[in-house]
């Protein structure tokens, strides 16, 4: 190491200095140095001064220090570099160093930066960058960004690519309009609208993908400043399925509106049909076996029974009838749907028929067993929109693994344009549907999924694009249930009775046609109008009441609360509830829970009858 330079003492104001400064001979000798120098290279400073430049470079950099001298002398040099401290630990540092002449020998003046913190923040801000780069890239959101100058994209996210179904060429550089997302004239006006307003906030709007696939967008936006350009940066989420889901709410709603209505209308035809199939079974008891007057009142008895059978329909399509399963002939189920199912189909669809005689029978409700042929032959109907054929046909089957077992099955097939694969493997998942928008929920197939497995069944599809479908439905076959009948077509009564039966019922008409049935039965009949009017009765009658027959819906009181009172006025006394309400109805306004005792308007004489000595025969000895 050179040490023949003398050394020279920097002034008192470049010791003040917060960077390092040297002077430097031509061949790299520290001649001078100021506090900063010692205090950044932990050297005292008598060390420093008489080391060369070369002691306090990294290793690996010392070959660079020749021409940086060379450089520095001749015209003044500017770099970066890696300096060790005294205790080996190094930091960056920025170096600029030029020749001059002091003391009238050229030297070289080096000022040294520590660069620590500058490189510590500008990281800072690279990462910072990357991971604002990587959120970006890497959101759901699809993110655009506009310059508002020329109205070209300056960058997009993959999601935004994605979601358009363009390269990144084809949208980075070129004009909004050119992109074509927004080519709807309302749309673009909506856009510049708010973007000349300075609007924030959400909004939705309405696009195509370049595939042409329907976008519901819900758009939103900011200004920023890129480069010192004003940029408009749009953040837009596809929502195209949150508006399906809405619009099946909507229909969800719309249906339950449509059931409280059927609920309703169900409950007013169920009272007048009580009565007019009452008073016709007690006109056919009335009448003499040979009377002219009987087909007369088998007529009216026959058209009430066909009305009750409708209302039941009505019931069973908008899912509020009780569920009842009963031993029943799937083969009479189809031929009483007959009339509905030609009026769903239209006249441009011809319905046939292939019911196998002496089929057995299935154990399920009956209403839903209608509406899985309902929403079949809708699905089927559906799948015809130029007309073709529907076919209804039944079969018995045996069908299972190794132990076989026998099945009614009931195939419901069409001539429509099918469906592929992949439409199959979807069929019975809930909301899937291959309608457009509007026309259908995606609930049909998955409601007949559901009934066929509840009553231990299962469902078979056949379809091919072009080739229709077919849609076999397998029940367990059961054995048939025996029912007999009186001749004539007057059913047989229960045994008579002479005890007191308490009847709470609104209705007048049904009132009077209740009263009349019991009273010909034998019965003491005290009738009431509503809950407290019946109460008094029970308060005030001096005997025995054997029976409270009472409607579930009443003004005033429910049947539930009058029985309720009852039980504390007369305990023991068993209560039979009839009501005209669909059965969900009854749940949820009647406060009735399951498995009590209950007859569902329209009833028969005998039907009443026979529950009503059931319940007094099976009840304690009531208290008077």
């Amino acid at each position: 190491m050179d040490q023949t330079h003398e050394p020279r003492r920097l002034d008192a104001v470049a010791d003040q200095a917060q960077d390092v400064i040297l002077i430097v001979g031509e061949d790299g000798a520290i001649l001078d140095a100021n506090l900063a120098a010692a205090l950044t290279y932990r050297y005292p400073h008598g060390r420093i001064v008489g080391l060369n430049v070369r002691d306090l470079r990294r290793p690996e950099l010392l070959a660079d220090v020749p021409s940086q001298l060379v450089e520095a002398n001749s015209r003044g040099v500017r770099f970066e570099t890696v300096h060790r401290r005294a205790d080996g630990s190094e930091f960056p540092c920025e170096v600029s160093a030029r020749g001059i002449e002091l003391d009238g020998e050229h030297v070289i003046v080096s000022i040294i930066r520590d660069i620590s913190e500058r490189r510590r923040a500008e990281e800072a801000v690279r990462r910072a960058e990357s991971l604002s780069s990587k959120v970006f890239h890497a959101s759901p959101i699809a993110i655009a960004i506009i310059d508002l100058v020329d109205g070209r994209y300056v960058d997009v996210n993959e999601e935004f690519l994605a979601m358009v179904e363009l390269a990144r060429e084809q949208v980075v550089g070129r004009g909004l309009i050119e992109v074509g997302l927004f080519s709807d004239p309302e749309q673009c006006a909506v856009i510049v609208e708010a973007i000349a307003g300075g609007r924030r906030g959400s909004f939705e709007l309405c696009s195509r993908s370049a595939g042409g696939r329907p976008l519901d967008l819900l758009y939103s936006f900011d200004f920023i400043e890129l480069d010192g350009h004003k940029c408009l940066v749009s953040f837009a989420s596809e929502i195209s399925e949150r508006k399906q889901l809405e619009e099946q709410l909507r229909q969800a709603q719309k249906m339950e509106a449509i059931g409280r209505l059927a609920g309703g209308v169900a409950h007013d035809f169920n009272n007048i049909l009580t009565a007019i199939l009452g008073q016709s079974e007690i006109l056919l008891g009335a009448l003499e076996p040979g009377s002219p007057h009987r087909r007369h009142a088998e007529q009216v008895r026959n058209s009430a029974l066909r009305a009750a059978s409708l209302t039941g329909q009505l019931l069973a399509f908008s899912r509020k009838q009780v569920l009842q399963p009963k031993n029943l002939d799937v083969n009479a189920l189809v031929v009483n749907l007959g009339a509905m199912l030609h009026r769903l189909i239209g006249e441009d669809i011809e319905l046939s028929t292939e019911l196998q005689a002496g089929l057995g029978h299935v154990r399920v409700d009956p209403g839903q067993l209608e509406q899985v042929i309902l929403n079949l032959v809708v699905n089927g109907r559906d799948a015809m929109p130029a007309g073709g054929r529907l076919t209804l046909r039944t079969t018995e089957i045996e069908h299972g693994g190794p132990v076989r077992e026998p099945f009614v099955m009931l195939e419901v097939g069409d001539s429509g344009v099918g469906m592929d694969t992949t439409t199959r493997s979807h069929l019975f998942e809930p909301f899937f549907t291959t309608k457009s928008r509007g026309k259908g929920t995606g609930l049909g197939l998955s409601t007949v999924y559901g009934i066929v497995a509840q009553s231990g069944g299962f469902v078979e599809v056949d379809s091919a694009p072009g080739a229709g479908s077919r849609f076999r439905v397998y029940l367990p076959r059961v054995a048939p249930e025996t029912i007999s009948k009186e001749p004539g077509g007057a059913p047989a009564l229960a045994p008579r009775g002479h005890e007191t039966i308490l009847l709470v019922e609104d209705d007048a008409d049904v009132r009077g046609f209740i009263h009349e049935v019991l009273t010909r039965q034998g019965y003491e009949v005290l009738t009431a109008g509503d809950g407290p009017a019946a109460l008094k009765l029970a308060a005030e009658h001096p005997r025995a009441i054997h029976l409270l027959l009472t409607d579930v819906i009443m003004p005033r009181m429910t049947g539930s609360e009058v029985s309720a009172r009852m039980a504390a006025l007369r305990p023991g006394v068993p209560v039979l509830y009839i009501s005209g309400y669909p059965g969900d109805t009854i749940t949820r306004q009647g406060g009735l829970g399951p498995n009590l005792p209950f007859v569902q308007k329209p009833f028969s004489v005998a039907e009443l009858a026979d529950r009503v000595r059931t319940l007094i025969d099976g009840a304690t000895a009531p208290r008077a």
